[in-house]
Order: structure tokens, then C-alpha cells, then sequence
């Protein structure tokens, strides 16, 4: 232990007159080193709270004004000021990426304590707009504070949880192409007219020779004569000169509009592909992984039934345009988040980098 000697002199007169000195010695200790156990979660979004513990955390200093500073990948951190000796929290700092968590003595930089282990710095998607997302981590449950859950199709009509595109089990859903969907309903937030963002990862098993929606609304009026998404959301694969590939269509009216994206947008069998739908009343724009691949107009606003629109629907939708049939997906969807608004060209690159949704 290092020790700090002060040395004073005291000159004490005795009653015979005489002077003596004595020497006193007293000791300063330093602060005592902080040594850390843990830290938890393994995974944070920028704005949120890891959690230390260890002990002497407070290096002799007081919460928020500690002797020691923590810093994740060399960005410092703020340190909340209900810490204690043995439970630290700090604040993930804004432009911080995955790395290392190191305690450094701030009085000359000293590094005393890097962890074994990264903290997984995540990556959010655009929030603003948001109406719904569904990582389908477990569940088919809406986690953007809406809470319009889906609900699976009953008994053999339900899909099963899969592997996703990060490698983690339980946290996409598989469709077998033959009667697997899930519904969504059609809440009030769900009936969208004019601008709309839609985005999901899909991954296709086995193409068929017509159409596989993935995602699709249905309107019936009295004669329960269906419109292929009424409202307006449709992605379907097709196999366009055998090369299978994205294509979507919406009613303006009566009319329906349509376009099959072929150029630069094959599909692969057995691989995770990301796509992005803008529409604005006719106008669309189409991203896969990323990239603008399409940019087209059509001059319609997306016809909206309100009220009388059917259920939002993962997993099938209708193929012709009249009464039927209905064609089911085969292959795994994730990920689905639906928008009120318009994204941008850098929103939609977010989110095909988003990581949010991996744990």
C-alpha cells in the first residue's frame, strides 16, 4: 500500500525550559482500487443502463464523481448517480460501438480493467411513424407500444418458430406453404389510405408456379368478393422468365396496380433477403437489402375500405384478383414493421442493418 508521509516539527518547552522536538508521523491511504465481476445485459441500445458490479466500484470517490471513469470501445460513459461501492450503473453514450468495457483511474488514463467479453452495442430501427413490429422473437407480439398482436392460425394452420437470420432459434416464423398464416386483425391504426413503409425479411424454401403473398390485406364488400390487398400491402413472389422475384400490387378504385420487380431483385432459394416498400398515393419505391431497386409511379392512391378492410394476414393472400384462390408461402418471414409515413433512402438502409430485433 502506498503511503504518504507528512512530517511536522513541534517545538514543545518544557516547564524546566529546556526545548525538545518531537517528530509525529501520520499516514493518507489512496483510494482503494475498484475490481469489477460482471456487467449485464451483454447488449444495449445507446441510451440504455448497464448494470456493474465488483467491488471499492466508487474508487473512494462519491456516485456520479468517481475516481475512475468507464469507457466502451475508448467513448466514456456516464455513470448514474444510485451507484454504490458494489453495484455500478452507467449510461450507454451516444456514437458508442460494440467493444470493450475498460475502468481507467482518470487521473492519468491508467487502463485497470477491460472485460473479456464485448458489449453488443445495437442497432435500432426508425421509430418515428412506427405502427407496428413484429421481431417474431417467441411470439407473434407487436412490440412497438401499439400492441396489435397476431394471433396464429388455429391448430395446423399455425406456423412454427424457426432460426432467423443472426443464427438464433425461436425467433422467426417458418410457413409451410400449405395452410400456415397469422392474422393481425384490423385495428383502426392498420387502415392506411396515402403513405405507407413496409419492411420485413423473408427467407423462400420452395417456389411455386404462381404467386406466394407473404403479406397482404383483403377487402370483402356484400357479395364477398375479395380485392387482392384492399388496402394497399402486397409483396408476393413470383417467377418471372423462371427467375423467381418480388412483385407487389394495391387497388386505386377499382383498378388494380401492379409491378414486378425483376431487374436486380432475383431471389435466392434458402436466403435471408430484406425488402423495403414505400408507397405514396402511386408512387412507390422498392429497396432489397438496402438498395434502391425500383422507383416507379401509377397515379392511384391507395383504395382504403376503412372499417370493412379484412384482416392483416402473414402467411397467404389471394392470386387473381376475383374469388380466389389463395396461395400460402413457404419459407420463414421476420421482422415486419409497418409505417405511416414515407422513409428515406438512409431509414431503409437502417433497417436492413438494424440488430434490435436479434435478442
Amino acid at each position: 500500500m502506498k503511503v504518504k508521509r507528512l512530517l511536522f516539527w513541534a517545538f514543545i518547552s518544557t516547564a524546566l525550559g529546556a526545548a525538545s522536538v518531537f517528530l509525529f508521523s501520520c499516514s493518507k491511504e489512496s483510494p482503494p482500487v475498484p475490481a469489477v465481476a460482471s456487467f449485464s445485459p451483454t447488449h444495449a441500445l445507446p441510451g440504455e443502463t448497464i448494470t456493474v458490479t465488483g467491488t471499492n466500484l466508487l474508487g473512494g470517490g462519491t456516485p456520479g464523481t468517481t475516481n475512475y471513469s468507464f469507457k466502451i470501445n475508448g467513448i466514456a460513459a456516464n455513470i448514474q448517480q444510485a451507484s454504490t461501492a458494489t453495484e455500478l450503473k452507467f449510461t450507454v453514450p451516444s456514437g458508442s460501438s460494440t467493444g470493450k468495457i475498460t475502468l481507467e483511474k482518470t487521473s492519468d488514463g491508467s487502463v485497470i480493467y477491460t472485460s473479456a467479453d464485448d458489449l453488443e452495442i445495437l442497432l435500432d430501427i426508425p421509430r418515428t411513424g412506427l405502427i407496428a413490429f413484429y421481431p417474431f422473437n417467441g411470439n407473434a407480439n407487436d412490440v412497438s407500444g401499439n400492441n396489435l398482436n397476431g394471433t396464429l392460425g388455429a391448430g395446423i394452420a399455425a406456423p412454427v418458430l424457426g432460426t432467423d437470420r443472426f443464427g438464433k432459434s425461436n425467433q422467426t416464423y417458418n410457413f409451410d406453404g400449405a395452410d400456415d398464416y397469422i392474422t393481425m386483425g384490423n385495428p383502426a391504426k392498420l387502415q392506411i389510405n396515402d403513405a405507407i413503409t413496409v419492411s420485413a425479411w423473408i427467407r423462400v424454401e420452395n417456389f411455386k408456379i404462381k404467386a406466394q403473398p407473404f403479406l397482404s390485406k383483403l377487402y370483402y364488400n356484400a357479395q364477398q368478393y375479395p380485392f387482392r390487398i384492399g388496402l394497399n400491402i402486397a409483396q408476393d413472389i413470383y417467377a418471372f422468365n423462371g427467375t423467381p422475384h418480388f412483385s407487389f400490387e394495391y387497388f386505386s378504385g377499382n383498378s388494380r396496380m401492379s409491378n414486378q420487380i425483376n431487374n436486380d431483385a432475383p431471389l435466392g432459394q434458402n436466403t435471408w433477403t430484406h425488402f423495403v416498400l414505400v408507397l405514396d398515393h402511386g408512387n412507390t419505391k422498392f429497396y432489397k437489402n438496402g438498395a434502391l431497386i425500383n422507383n416507379s409511379g401509377y397515379g392511384g392512391d391507395i383504395f382504403s375500405y376503412g372499417t370493412q378492410l379484412g384482416d392483416l394476414i402473414v402467411g397467404y393472400g389471394e392470386v387473381t384478383g376475383l374469388s380466389g384462390p389463395f396461395s400460402y408461402f413457404n419459407g420463414s418471414v421476420d421482422d415486419i414493421a409497418i409505417y405511416n409515413r414515407l422513409l428515406t433512402a438512409d431509414e431503409a438502409m437502417q433497417l436492413y442493418q438494424q440488430t434490435v430485433s436479434k435478442y
